[in-house]
């Protein structure tokens, strides 16, 4: 979320617990995204939770297929971490809104890593060499 908005929302009395619904759903996800297969990740998202009841939304019918099969997983895995969770809930969200997803960095072997760095040194300056630069950076 952008700082303005965020600003604006949590000084507006009305709008404020907009923002604190909006927080709490990303917690969730957060939550979501360390128990969930990552092959997943990408087809679904966590779209309420309210009463101890956790409801998932997947992009389509065989993403949904795989989540109820994992249902009793993924409910262990929350309560594990102390989580006031009792249900899980999937359902089909064809055509709504997809919110951005991060996407999923792999990370680099040390083989790898050597590879990109000899590639990256022999470079001149340019976008290439500063995007091989970066990767070094995330994959460490």
């Amino acid at each position: 979320m952008s700082k303005q908005l965020t600003a604006y929302l949590s000084d507006n009395p009305e709008l404020r617990p907009l923002l604190e619904h909006a927080r709490e759903l990303q917690q969730w996800q957060s939550l979501f995204e360390q128990v969930a297969p990552k092959s997943l990740l990408m087809s679904c998202r966590v779209g309420q939770v309210d009463k101890g009841r956790l409801q998932l939304l997947a992009d389509n019918g065989t993403v949904a297929a795989k989540l109820r099969q994992l249902v009793p997983t993924i409910l262990e895995s929350f309560q594990s971490k102390g989580c006031p969770i009792r249900e899980v809930w999937v359902r089909v969200q064809v055509g709504g809104y997809a919110a951005p997803r991060r996407k999923m960095v792999s990370a680099l072997g040390s083989h790898g890593q050597q590879e990109v760095r000899s590639l990256a040194e022999s470079l001149t300056e340019s976008p290439l060499k500063t995007a091989l630069e970066s990767l070094l950076k995330r994959s460490l």
